[in-house]
């Protein structure tokens, strides 16, 4: 598919999928989508060419338990305090993007590995001799993928 991602979704308040990963979509994903469809429980938009940042409404998504967006070109600071908002969250994909910030602590204490529920959580966080400043470090342990 190409093209942007139509508002429309966003008009739709059952929705519980939205799977459009790896196609070559741009644009930014649509306010609506936060906005309207809060039962979402999974938003699956890695591998397109999407702009613009993370909605601060994601949030809201309190149903939300699967989170890709890696290979895109969104930008702005990792949504940690949105993250936090969403307790039923087990996979968070956020690597390969232009995020910058930190992972926080408090996010990381609902790793699985500390007694939480999240059992995937990927940032650009490696670092080599090209890159010796991760992009968004994460605290030891933590995050168990780190990209570029």
């Amino acid at each position: 598919m190409t093209g942007t991602i139509p508002t429309q979704f966003g008009n739709l308040p059952e929705l519980i999928i939205l799977d459009l990963d790896s196609n070559q979509l741009t644009g930014t994903i649509p306010e609506e989508i936060f906005e309207t469809a809060t039962g979402l429980q999974q938003l699956d938009l890695d591998n397109n060419q999407l702009t613009g940042t993370i909605s601060t409404l994601l949030g809201t998504l309190t149903s939300l338990n699967f989170l890709q967006l890696h290979v895109n070109e969104l930008t702005g600071t990792f949504p940690n305090e949105e993250l936090l908002n969403l307790p039923l969250l087990t996979v968070i994909s956020l690597s390969d993007l232009e995020l910058t910030g930190t992972v926080s602590s408090e996010l990381c204490e609902r790793r699985d590995t500390v007694g939480g529920i999240i059992t995937n959580l990927w940032a650009d966080c490696a670092t080599s001799a090209a890159i010796p400043v991760a992009q968004v470090p994460c605290p030891a342990g933590c995050c168990n993928t780190c990209e570029f």
